[in-house]
């Protein structure tokens, strides 16, 4: 193949024109562009694995090795201020860093990682005590949060200092283009911003993998990139002069319990407390064998999952005192063997272990 200049070109693969295609979600780009010519990928990319696994309700898409690298370049030899971005800090020494995030699992995946660097808080609650002269923050790309963060960022960074954040791609969903313009304005007013480029790429999380894989889709290497945001500080707020969004609210319409059962974690919808209709474990309409092949908030069929897994399985609940105390014994116990003989013992029938266990993709051998 080769362009109008007679110059050779690489044929293009679906994760070459994910990459290229600012933030549309691979399964999107085929859809939407029906006559497009994909070659044959040489074979499925594994991204690493972490221990306890990651999960989307916690927005944990992690930055690939050589970005997290790159980007512990950019704020090492000053004090920095780390918001959601752990595999930056893992690439940093002890005492040069705070890293905020809301992880309990974060001493399990980075073991290495000092527990005097890390703030275990959701970076809306947590209290500094002091400014920073680089503050690196990897936000949900969802507002009200993507603000929020920002803001915060703003209120903790020197003047003279620097607040750095990957931007969502322009077709990450339809409201992509507003929102960078929002986060660029709101950047202008403190400092003198510079973009790179697609300097930011994102592995492939486990979940993310699943999504994939339920979709019919297998890719080469990491697809999601993001341009990076620099500001260079020339004044700051006072902290509490920015606020809150008005709708912060909306954040916590939705609450999640969390179980870890071996290095899967599983979250069950808080504040319910039956779905009339509904067995004990059921699939969600349109999500076959209780692999969601999205990974979008704005997925309508979220209204109705119930629990969801790190590897991105999911179902609807009819009773959730029954299933949180079955997910309890799970977690506790040290085998499912143990755990299975247990919830017989405490009532539970064959066809209701068969589905959670088959939903949680554990058997006797786990």
């Amino acid at each position: 193949m080769t362009d109008h200049e007679g110059r050779k070109q690489q044929p293009l693969t679906l994760t070459t024109a994910a990459r290229v295609a600012r933030g549309r979600y691979p399964s999107d780009l085929l859809a939407g562009s029906p006559g497009l010519l994909i070659a044959p990928q040489a074979g499925a990319y594994s991204s690493p694995r972490y221990a306890p696994e990651l999960h989307p309700l916690d927005s944990e898409w992690y930055f690939s090795g050589s970005t997290s690298c790159a980007l512990a370049s950019l704020v090492s030899g000053v004090r920095t201020c780390l918001l959601g971005t752990p595999t930056v800090a893992a690439h940093l020494p002890s005492g040069a860093f705070t890293l905020v995030d809301s992880s309990l699992h974060l001493a399990q995946r980075f073991p290495a990682m000092m527990r005097n660097d890390i703030m275990i808080s959701r970076v809306e609650d947590a209290e500094f005590d002091a400014r920073y002269h680089s503050v690196l923050l990897d936000p949900p790309w969802y507002f009200p949060e993507l603000v929020q963060w920002l803001q915060i960022a703003l209120q903790n960074v020197t003047v003279g200092g620097r607040v750095i954040l990957p931007l969502l791609g322009e077709a990450t969903r339809p409201s992509a283009i507003e929102d960078r313009a929002q986060v660029l304005s709101l950047l202008s007013e403190f400092g003198e911003i510079e973009v790179r480029r697609d300097a930011v790429e994102y592995d492939i999380p486990l979940f993310e993998e699943r999504a994939l894989f339920a979709a019919g889709i297998q890719l080469s290497g990491p697809w999601r990139r993001a341009d990076l945001a620099i500001a260079e500080v020339f004044k700051v707020p006072q902290r509490d002069r920015l606020g809150r969004p008005a709708n912060e609210r909306k954040m916590a319409a939705t609450s999640w319990s969390t179980f870890l059962i071996g290095n899967q974690v599983v979250k069950l919808r808080d504040g319910v407390a039956e779905r009339p209709g509904c067995g004990f474990v059921d699939q969600v309409d349109g999500v076959p064998q209780f692999t969601l092949d999205s990974v979008s908030r704005r997925d309508p069929r979220l209204a109705s999952v119930d629990i969801w897994t790190s590897r991105n399985r999911v179902g609807r609940v009819g009773n959730f005192n029954r299933i949180r105390g079955a997910l309890t014994t799970l977690a506790d116990a040290r085998t499912v063997t143990l755990a299975a003989g247990e919830l017989t013992h405490q009532g539970f029938n064959p066809d209701e272990l068969t589905n959670l266990l088959e939903l949680l993709e554990l058997s006797d051998n786990d």
